[in-house]
């Protein structure tokens, strides 16, 4: 059976730049399931925990960023959290 299943991305999802480096900010939520946070910046990075909000997951996101640097966020390849 081919399931279709709604997926709705948050207004939050946003673009991010910080000096060259420009960040996709990702947030979006597969019908009945939890919000998904999702970074592009040249590389993917995709935490594995999925969100109650998707105010919970921009907040992660910015957490995460002033504390390891943006770079660093996308600086290795398909990283998973």
């Amino acid at each position: 059976m081919n399931e279709h299943r709604r997926i709705t991305r948050s207004p939050l999802s946003c673009s991010v730049q910080v000096g060259d480096l420009t960040v996709e900010v990702a947030i979006y939520r597969i019908e009945n399931d939890g919000w998904t946070l999702e970074l592009e910046g040249g590389t993917s990075t995709i935490w594995l925990r999925s969100f109650a909000t998707d105010t919970e997951a921009m907040a992660e996101f910015i957490e995460h960023a002033e504390h390891v640097g943006l770079a660093n966020l996308v600086a290795v390849p398909l990283t998973v959290h």
